[in-house]
Formats: C-alpha cells, structure tokens, sequence
C-alpha cells in the first residue's frame, strides 16, 4: 500500500461547554456544541444533554463543531463510524428515526454535507422508572461510507449533524464529559497528503 493510500482515523467526542463559545463560519451566532479530540477536564462547566423539543415533529437537531484547523488540504475518504447516546427522563418515550450527517462550513459562511446515514428507521422504547428516577439509555452505532474522495483546505471546517426523531419531549442526547462513558464518538478517516 503506498503513502498516498494511507489514512488517518481522527476521533471525535461530543460536548456542550458553557462558558466557551465557537465562531466560525455556519456557527457566526456561537455554538457550545464542539467535537473535541480529548475530554477536557471533568471541572469543567459543561452540559450532559439536550433535550428534545416540539414543533411540527417532537425531534432533536444538534450541530458540533470541530473548532480547529486540521491541514491546509486534506481529504475525507474511507469509512465515517460512531455512536451517539438517547435516554428518557420524566417519562416514557420512543426513538423512531435518526440521521447522522457530516458537514463542511466556509468562513464565509457558506455549509454543504458531505456525507449522511440517510434516515434510519427504528422503534425504541425508553422506560421512565419512577421509583428510582433513572430513564432508560440506548446507544446508536452507525457507519457511513464516503469513498468520493472528498477534499477540504484551510478556509473549511467540519461538523456533525445528529437529528433525532421521537415520540416525547423528555427524550434527551447525551453529551456529558465523561471519558468513563463515552456519548458521542465519531471517527472520520482522513488524507492528510
């Protein structure tokens, strides 16, 4: 295998900070959502999840951000693979679909995807225990293939796009620090040449 066939598998953890916002490109308001290639110190102040919210659909629609530069020109190109965390608190719900997206953003402001799951259709229920207060959790895990070769350079930054589609408002993403149980992962296999 030659070194233009070589990739390097980045890893990515999902998190909300409080008290640091990104600005860059898409994100000209601010996010706290961040992808992070560490946990960052468990005093930090962060958040653990979002919730889900109504509107037409009761769903959830979270953006994280990679804050940083990665090379002047690089390459998405291989297999995108992660996992993200649901659970319920107050109640009883049920996950029906979701999609896992990742995307580019200029800093001009400009967004375009790069590669999706597609909808994927599930049926998971959630269990609310009251006597305990502890809801139930799910762990998704999901592949994308993105064999296209897709290139970026210095004026791009990527982001990943998690929507889930649900039956009650007290269906929570999880995000918390916490390197000892991990909510959010995503390896993205890249060209650095």
């Amino acid at each position: 295998m030659g070194s233009a066939d070589q990739r390097a598998i980045y890893k990515f953890y999902g998190i909300y900070q409080n008290d640091w916002v990104n600005d860059f490109g898409k994100f000209q308001a601010g996010t706290h959502y961040e992808l992070t290639r560490e946990y960052i110190s468990d005093a930090c102040d962060t958040t653990d999840y979002t919730a889900a919210s109504a509107g037409t659909d009761i769903n959830i629609d979270v953006e994280f951000m990679y804050p940083n530069h990665i090379k002047r020109q690089y390459s998405i190109e291989g297999v995108v693979e992660g996992e993200f965390t649901v659970a319920c608190n107050g109640g009883n719900s049920t996950v029906t679909q979701y999609r896992v997206s990742v995307w580019k953003t200029n800093f001009d402001t400009t967004y375009e995807e790069i590669c999706t799951t597609d909808w994927v259709v599930v049926s998971t229920s959630l269990t609310w225990d009251a006597g305990y207060s502890v809801g139930e959790e799910m762990v998704y895990h999901y592949r994308i293939d993105q064999w296209d070769h897709y290139d970026l350079t210095e004026y791009d930054r990527i982001f990943i796009k998690i929507e889930i589609q649900c039956t009650a408002t007290n269906t929570r993403l999880m995000h918390s620090n916490d390197s000892d149980w991990t909510d959010i992962w995503v390896e993205v296999p890249l060209r650095l040449d």
